[in-house]
Protein backbone atom coordinates (compact mmCIF):
# COMPACT_ATOMS: atom_id res chain seq x y z
CA UNK A 1 0.00 0.00 0.00
CA UNK A 2 1.38 3.42 -0.98
CA UNK A 3 2.05 5.96 1.78
CA UNK A 4 -0.41 8.84 1.99
CA UNK A 5 2.25 11.48 1.36
CA UNK A 6 2.95 14.13 -1.25
CA UNK A 7 5.84 13.62 -3.66
CA UNK A 8 7.95 16.18 -5.50
CA UNK A 9 5.89 15.41 -8.62
CA UNK A 10 2.73 16.52 -6.82
CA UNK A 11 4.36 19.64 -5.40
CA UNK A 12 5.73 20.98 -8.66
CA UNK A 13 2.56 19.77 -10.40
CA UNK A 14 0.64 22.13 -8.08
CA UNK A 15 2.92 24.95 -9.26
CA UNK A 16 2.19 23.98 -12.85
CA UNK A 17 -1.55 24.14 -12.20
CA UNK A 18 -1.38 27.49 -10.39
CA UNK A 19 1.02 29.30 -12.72
CA UNK A 20 0.79 27.52 -16.07
CA UNK A 21 -2.64 25.85 -15.93
CA UNK A 22 -0.97 22.48 -16.48
CA UNK A 23 -0.02 19.90 -13.83
CA UNK A 24 2.52 18.39 -16.24
CA UNK A 25 4.29 21.47 -17.62
CA UNK A 26 6.88 21.18 -20.39
CA UNK A 27 10.16 23.07 -20.57
CA UNK A 28 10.95 25.83 -19.79
CA UNK A 29 7.93 25.94 -17.46
CA UNK A 30 8.95 22.60 -15.91
CA UNK A 31 12.27 23.99 -14.66
CA UNK A 32 10.51 27.06 -13.26
CA UNK A 33 7.89 24.92 -11.51
CA UNK A 34 10.57 22.78 -9.83
CA UNK A 35 12.51 25.89 -8.76
CA UNK A 36 9.42 27.43 -7.14
CA UNK A 37 8.54 24.15 -5.37
CA UNK A 38 12.04 23.83 -3.91
CA UNK A 39 12.05 27.50 -2.89
CA UNK A 40 8.82 26.95 -0.98
CA UNK A 41 10.28 23.76 0.55
CA UNK A 42 13.29 25.74 1.77
CA UNK A 43 11.04 28.39 3.26
CA UNK A 44 9.07 25.79 5.21
CA UNK A 45 12.25 24.14 6.50
CA UNK A 46 13.55 27.49 7.76
CA UNK A 47 10.33 28.40 9.59
CA UNK A 48 11.61 26.87 12.85
CA UNK A 49 14.05 24.37 14.32
CA UNK A 50 11.86 21.36 13.55
CA UNK A 51 12.26 18.18 15.56
CA UNK A 52 12.54 16.13 12.36
CA UNK A 53 15.72 18.04 11.49
CA UNK A 54 17.45 16.30 14.44
CA UNK A 55 17.77 12.61 13.48
CA UNK A 56 19.78 9.97 15.33
CA UNK A 57 23.10 9.64 13.49
CA UNK A 58 26.29 7.61 13.58
CA UNK A 59 29.91 8.39 12.79
CA UNK A 60 33.00 6.19 12.75
CA UNK A 61 35.92 7.26 14.93
CA UNK A 62 38.62 5.43 13.00
CA UNK A 63 42.07 4.55 14.32
CA UNK A 64 45.25 4.67 12.25
CA UNK A 65 44.73 2.37 9.27
CA UNK A 66 47.10 0.68 6.81
CA UNK A 67 45.48 -0.49 3.58
CA UNK A 68 46.20 -3.54 1.49
CA UNK A 69 47.58 -2.96 -2.02
CA UNK A 70 45.68 -0.15 -3.73
CA UNK A 71 44.61 -0.11 -7.37
CA UNK A 72 44.72 3.47 -8.65
CA UNK A 73 42.63 4.49 -11.65
CA UNK A 74 40.81 7.53 -12.99
CA UNK A 75 43.89 9.61 -13.86
CA UNK A 76 45.41 8.67 -10.53
CA UNK A 77 42.53 10.00 -8.44
CA UNK A 78 40.52 6.85 -7.59
CA UNK A 79 41.76 4.41 -4.94
CA UNK A 80 40.27 0.91 -4.82
CA UNK A 81 41.04 -1.86 -2.31
CA UNK A 82 39.75 -5.43 -2.05
CA UNK A 83 38.46 -5.33 1.56
CA UNK A 84 36.31 -2.80 3.40
CA UNK A 85 38.74 -0.16 4.64
CA UNK A 86 37.36 3.37 4.22
CA UNK A 87 34.73 5.45 6.05
CA UNK A 88 32.85 8.64 5.10
CA UNK A 89 34.43 10.38 8.11
CA UNK A 90 37.85 10.02 6.42
CA UNK A 91 37.12 12.85 3.96
CA UNK A 92 39.76 15.52 4.50
CA UNK A 93 42.26 13.08 6.05
CA UNK A 94 45.79 12.52 4.76
CA UNK A 95 46.73 9.20 3.13
CA UNK A 96 50.42 8.39 2.62
CA UNK A 97 52.03 5.78 0.40
CA UNK A 98 54.20 3.42 2.44
CA UNK A 99 56.93 2.96 -0.20
CA UNK A 100 56.88 6.34 -1.91
CA UNK A 101 56.09 8.28 1.27
CA UNK A 102 53.95 10.72 -0.72
CA UNK A 103 50.93 12.22 1.04
CA UNK A 104 47.57 12.91 -0.59
CA UNK A 105 44.26 14.26 0.73
CA UNK A 106 41.07 12.18 0.66
CA UNK A 107 38.40 14.38 -0.92
CA UNK A 108 35.64 11.89 -1.67
CA UNK A 109 34.07 8.67 -0.39
CA UNK A 110 32.36 6.26 -2.78
CA UNK A 111 32.21 3.07 -0.73
CA UNK A 112 34.11 1.16 1.94
CA UNK A 113 36.41 0.01 -0.87
CA UNK A 114 36.67 3.16 -3.02
CA UNK A 115 37.75 6.74 -2.30
CA UNK A 116 39.06 9.67 -4.34
CA UNK A 117 42.02 11.93 -3.64
CA UNK A 118 42.68 15.53 -4.57
CA UNK A 119 45.86 15.03 -6.66
CA UNK A 120 47.10 12.30 -8.98
CA UNK A 121 48.73 9.30 -7.33
CA UNK A 122 49.26 7.18 -10.44
CA UNK A 123 52.94 6.63 -9.58
CA UNK A 124 51.93 4.83 -6.37
CA UNK A 125 49.65 2.28 -8.04
CA UNK A 126 49.91 -1.06 -6.22
CA UNK A 127 51.45 0.41 -3.07
CA UNK A 128 49.98 0.18 0.42
CA UNK A 129 48.91 3.35 2.21
CA UNK A 130 48.61 4.62 5.78
CA UNK A 131 45.83 6.88 7.03
CA UNK A 132 47.03 8.28 10.33
CA UNK A 133 44.32 9.14 12.85
CA UNK A 134 44.46 12.78 13.92
CA UNK A 135 41.18 12.99 15.81
CA UNK A 136 39.44 14.89 13.00
CA UNK A 137 36.35 13.28 11.46
CA UNK A 138 34.30 14.63 8.55
CA UNK A 139 30.60 15.07 9.26
CA UNK A 140 28.05 14.33 6.50
CA UNK A 141 27.48 17.09 3.96
CA UNK A 142 23.92 17.57 5.24
CA UNK A 143 24.99 18.02 8.88
CA UNK A 144 24.80 21.60 10.17
CA UNK A 145 25.69 20.82 13.77
CA UNK A 146 25.87 18.15 16.44
CA UNK A 147 22.82 19.09 18.48
CA UNK A 148 23.44 16.57 21.26
CA UNK A 149 25.81 17.49 24.08
CA UNK A 150 27.34 14.02 24.05
CA UNK A 151 28.49 11.37 21.60
CA UNK A 152 27.69 7.86 22.79
CA UNK A 153 30.01 4.86 22.68
CA UNK A 154 28.69 1.49 21.47
CA UNK A 155 26.79 -0.58 24.03
CA UNK A 156 28.71 -2.73 26.49
CA UNK A 157 31.97 -0.80 26.09
CA UNK A 158 31.69 0.73 29.56
CA UNK A 159 32.86 4.19 28.47
CA UNK A 160 31.21 7.45 29.44
CA UNK A 161 29.99 9.55 26.51
CA UNK A 162 32.32 12.07 24.91
CA UNK A 163 31.15 15.57 25.86
CA UNK A 164 30.90 18.72 23.77
CA UNK A 165 33.44 21.48 24.24
CA UNK A 166 34.70 24.47 22.23
CA UNK A 167 37.18 24.14 19.37
CA UNK A 168 39.74 26.15 21.37
CA UNK A 169 39.33 23.76 24.29
CA UNK A 170 40.25 20.79 22.09
CA UNK A 171 43.14 22.53 20.34
CA UNK A 172 44.59 23.71 23.66
CA UNK A 173 44.81 20.13 24.87
CA UNK A 174 46.29 18.93 21.60
CA UNK A 175 49.00 21.57 21.87
CA UNK A 176 50.93 19.42 24.35
CA UNK A 177 51.26 16.65 21.78
CA UNK A 178 49.06 13.77 20.55
CA UNK A 179 47.53 11.46 23.14
CA UNK A 180 46.02 8.15 22.03
CA UNK A 181 43.10 6.94 24.12
CA UNK A 182 39.31 6.85 24.05
CA UNK A 183 37.97 10.36 23.26
CA UNK A 184 36.29 12.11 26.19
CA UNK A 185 35.67 15.51 24.52
CA UNK A 186 34.66 16.72 21.08
CA UNK A 187 33.99 19.97 19.24
CA UNK A 188 32.47 20.89 15.88
CA UNK A 189 34.56 23.01 13.49
CA UNK A 190 33.62 24.49 10.12
CA UNK A 191 36.05 23.54 7.35
CA UNK A 192 37.22 25.87 4.59
CA UNK A 193 34.27 26.86 2.40
CA UNK A 194 34.25 25.39 -1.12
CA UNK A 195 31.53 26.85 -3.38
CA UNK A 196 31.25 23.65 -5.41
CA UNK A 197 30.41 21.49 -2.37
CA UNK A 198 29.07 24.02 0.15
CA UNK A 199 29.94 24.47 3.81
CA UNK A 200 31.21 21.31 5.52
CA UNK A 201 31.97 20.61 9.16
CA UNK A 202 34.10 18.15 11.06
CA UNK A 203 34.43 16.75 14.55
CA UNK A 204 37.58 17.37 16.57
CA UNK A 205 38.18 14.88 19.39
CA UNK A 206 40.56 14.52 22.29
CA UNK A 207 42.28 12.22 22.97
CA UNK A 208 42.77 10.57 19.57
CA UNK A 209 41.17 7.15 19.39
CA UNK A 210 43.29 4.04 19.16
CA UNK A 211 40.31 1.80 18.43
CA UNK A 212 37.88 2.11 15.52
CA UNK A 213 34.32 2.48 16.81
CA UNK A 214 30.92 3.50 15.45
CA UNK A 215 29.61 6.31 17.68
CA UNK A 216 26.05 7.66 18.08
CA UNK A 217 24.92 11.28 18.25
CA UNK A 218 22.03 13.58 17.34
CA UNK A 219 22.62 15.91 14.40
CA UNK A 220 20.93 18.99 13.00
CA UNK A 221 20.64 18.54 9.25
CA UNK A 222 19.70 20.59 6.22
CA UNK A 223 17.89 18.37 3.69
CA UNK A 224 18.93 18.12 0.06
CA UNK A 225 16.71 19.74 -2.54
CA UNK A 226 14.03 17.62 -4.15
CA UNK A 227 15.07 16.38 -7.59
CA UNK A 228 13.31 13.11 -8.44
CA UNK A 229 9.57 12.85 -9.06
CA UNK A 230 9.20 10.20 -6.35
CA UNK A 231 11.13 12.19 -3.69
CA UNK A 232 9.25 12.81 -0.44
CA UNK A 233 9.77 16.10 1.46
CA UNK A 234 11.15 15.77 4.97
CA UNK A 235 8.72 15.81 7.88
CA UNK A 236 6.36 13.07 6.73
CA UNK A 237 2.61 13.19 6.30
CA UNK A 238 2.09 15.38 9.38
CA UNK A 239 3.55 18.38 7.58
CA UNK A 240 2.71 17.60 3.95
CA UNK A 241 -0.33 19.89 3.81
CA UNK A 242 1.68 22.81 5.20
CA UNK A 243 4.37 22.30 2.56
CA UNK A 244 1.72 22.16 -0.16
CA UNK A 245 0.16 25.39 1.17
CA UNK A 246 3.61 27.00 1.17
CA UNK A 247 4.04 26.00 -2.49
CA UNK A 248 0.77 27.74 -3.36
CA UNK A 249 1.78 30.86 -1.41
CA UNK A 250 5.11 30.89 -3.24
CA UNK A 251 3.23 30.79 -6.54
CA UNK A 252 1.39 33.96 -5.51
CA UNK A 253 4.61 35.64 -4.45
CA UNK A 254 6.48 34.85 -7.66
CA UNK A 255 3.46 35.95 -9.66
CA UNK A 256 3.99 39.53 -8.53
CA UNK A 257 1.32 39.70 -5.82
CA UNK A 258 1.88 40.58 -2.17
CA UNK A 259 2.17 37.20 -0.53
CA UNK A 260 1.57 38.54 2.99
CA UNK A 261 -1.88 39.76 1.95
CA UNK A 262 -2.86 36.93 -0.36
CA UNK A 263 -5.43 34.27 0.41
CA UNK A 264 -2.80 31.62 -0.33
CA UNK A 265 -0.46 33.13 2.26
CA UNK A 266 -3.22 33.16 4.85
CA UNK A 267 -3.95 29.51 4.11
CA UNK A 268 -0.26 28.71 4.54
CA UNK A 269 -0.05 30.49 7.88
CA UNK A 270 -3.05 28.48 9.10
CA UNK A 271 -1.45 25.19 8.04
CA UNK A 272 1.89 26.30 9.45
CA UNK A 273 0.32 26.87 12.87
CA UNK A 274 -1.04 23.32 12.74
CA UNK A 275 2.43 22.01 11.89
CA UNK A 276 3.90 23.93 14.83
CA UNK A 277 1.40 22.25 17.12
CA UNK A 278 2.19 18.80 15.74
CA UNK A 279 5.90 19.43 16.08
CA UNK A 280 5.50 20.63 19.66
CA UNK A 281 3.83 17.30 20.48
CA UNK A 282 7.10 15.57 19.49
CA UNK A 283 9.22 17.67 21.87
CA UNK A 284 10.05 16.45 25.40
CA UNK A 285 8.76 18.36 28.40
CA UNK A 286 11.22 19.67 30.99
CA UNK A 287 10.51 18.88 34.63
CA UNK A 288 11.31 21.80 36.90
CA UNK A 289 13.93 24.42 36.15
CA UNK A 290 16.30 23.13 33.52
CA UNK A 291 16.91 26.06 31.24
CA UNK A 292 20.56 27.00 31.53
CA UNK A 293 21.78 25.14 28.48
CA UNK A 294 20.66 25.19 24.84
CA UNK A 295 17.25 23.67 24.09
CA UNK A 296 16.45 23.42 27.81
CA UNK A 297 19.41 21.19 28.73
CA UNK A 298 21.65 21.78 31.76
CA UNK A 299 25.13 23.13 31.21
CA UNK A 300 28.12 20.79 31.14
CA UNK A 301 30.87 21.65 33.56
CA UNK A 302 34.28 20.37 34.62
CA UNK A 303 35.95 20.38 38.01
CA UNK A 304 39.61 21.19 37.44
CA UNK A 305 42.53 20.39 39.71
CA UNK A 306 44.98 23.02 38.43
CA UNK A 307 47.70 21.83 40.83
CA UNK A 308 47.90 18.32 39.48
CA UNK A 309 46.57 19.00 35.99
CA UNK A 310 43.74 16.52 36.41
CA UNK A 311 40.29 17.17 34.95
CA UNK A 312 37.26 15.44 36.42
CA UNK A 313 34.09 15.62 34.28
Amino acid sequence: MAALMLTFLELYGEVGKEKFSDRTPAEPDLTEAKLIANRAYLRFINERDWTFLHPASTIVFWATTTTAAVTITGSGLIFTVAADTFYPSMIGASITSVTGEITYTIDGYTSAKVITVSSTAAADDGDTFTITADGNYALPSTCEEVSSDTIIYPVNTGYRPARKRSVDFIKQRRANGPVTSDPIWFAVEATAFVPATGQRRRLLTYPITGTTRTMKYTSRIHPDELTEDADFPIGGEKHATAILACVRAECDRTGGGTAAKSTREQEYQTELAKSFKRDNADRPNNLGYNGDGPRGRPLNWDRMDHTGGVSVS
